[in-house]
């Protein structure tokens, strides 16, 4: 995800007036509705009033006065005011208007950095890639120190949402080459690598580097085990799912792909450990239960039959809005096992109500109606 907004950063080095203090305060104080309706009369008005006393590095032109911030970046009182009017208009969910100000303040000022890069990070978070690579190339020429790391990881965002992957690692690149213990550009670089380009050991690689970086670092020991399992690596995926676990006990993903790769192995008591710890911790996850219930399927007992369904019953709770065909599916032959026979048929044309074009259920519920002799509603 694009790093967040900044709203502090601007060093306010200008003549600026009390007012437009209290408008920042109202910021940082989380009353926006206040801070928006004093910004606005400052960022819209002719000239700003300077506090009693205070002339010093003011400037003619734009808006009003203006300075050097202690990057180098020239911003007006007005624009500072303008600047501070977006980021409470953002966060007062105003986004669109927060654009709107944004962009005045860049077009009268592109060097404003902290300017080019919240607005940047608001467009990329409305899904408006191209506009935002826009935004955050023009920031970069005047950008440095971390801003121009964040704005580099932000670009390599935009670019690979635009299918841009090449371009996008090279982005992700240059954000390491300024911060080379920067994590998460690697990462996306690996992501980009396994999903996109298929280059499975290169990513790999990368994330080999990355746990180099940081051993604890538990996502990147869980897509490393992704991409092994993907490849057949049981053994190595295995260990990578296990490194993952040791770090983050409770990371649910982890657990539950773990639990299927024991599956494929024919681990089926491995398997059914770590789903019945899903089952056990993970109440609202769907899946784990669903899983568990599949192992009990098969054991044919009866009392396994019975807390296979009772698991179906969970998956199909927890899923959303009891749309969980395969769950209601299995469910049913479990119901039929046991001479259940309506109930069965209810649950068969739930599963069908969920996923019309779902052959599995049509092809059972069928078989059900033969069984009961209702032969036109077989053939239908």
């Amino acid at each position: 995800s694009p790093l967040s907004i900044s709203s502090a950063s601007v060093v306010v080095s200008v003549s600026v007036s009390v007012k437009q203090l209290l408008g920042i305060c109202l910021i940082k104080t989380k009353q926006y509705a206040q801070s928006i309706d004093i910004l606005q009369k400052i960022y819209h008005s002719s000239s700003v009033p300077v506090a009693a006393g205070d002339k010093s590095n003011t400037l003619n032109g734009g808006r009003g006065s203006s300075s050097s911030d202690d990057r180098g970046n020239i911003s007006g009182s007005n624009e500072l005011a303008g600047f501070y009017l977006a980021v409470a208009l953002s966060k007062a969910a105003r986004v669109d208007d927060a654009i709107a100000i944004y962009r005045e303040v860049m077009d009268e000022n592109p060097q404003f950095t902290e300017v080019g890069y919240n607005l940047s990070v608001l467009l990329l978070k409305k899904g408006l890639y191209l506009p935002a690579i826009d935004k955050m190339q023009r920031t970069i020429l005047h950008a440095s120190g971390q801003k121009l790391v964040k704005l580099y990881y932000n670009l390599g965002i935009a670019l690979a949402k635009t299918l841009k992957y090449n371009q996008a690692i090279e982005a992700y690149k240059k954000a390491i080459q300024l911060s080379p213990s920067y994590i998460e550009p690697r990462l996306n670089i690996a992501v980009i690598l396994h999903t996109y380009l298929l280059k499975s050991d290169e990513a790999i690689a990368v994330y080999d580097k990355i746990l180099a970086l940081r051993p604890d670092y538990d996502l990147a020991h869980y897509n490393k085990a992704k991409v092994l399992f993907a490849q057949e690596q049981y053994e190595l995926a295995e260990k990578s799912y296990l490194q993952a676990i040791r770090y983050r006990e409770e990371f649910t993903e982890a657990r539950y792909n773990l639990g299927l790769l024991y599956l494929k192995q024919e681990k089926t008591i491995d398997a059914k450990h770590q789903f019945q710890w899903l089952s056990r911790n993970k109440e609202d996850f769907a899946a784990g239960h669903f899983q568990l219930a599949r192992i009990y399927h098969v054991q044919k007992s009866a009392k396994s039959r019975e807390q296979a369904i009772a698991l179906y019953d969970k998956a199909i709770e927890q899923s959303d809005s009891g749309n969980y065909p395969e769950a209601l599916l299995n469910k049913g032959v479990l119901l039929k096992s046991r001479g259940d026979i309506n109930l069965a048929e209810i649950t068969y044309k739930r599963a069908i109500e969920h996923r019309p074009d779902y052959k599995e259920a049509y092809n059972n519920l069928g078989l059900l109606y033969i069984e009961k002799e209702q032969f036109e509603q077989a053939l239908e």
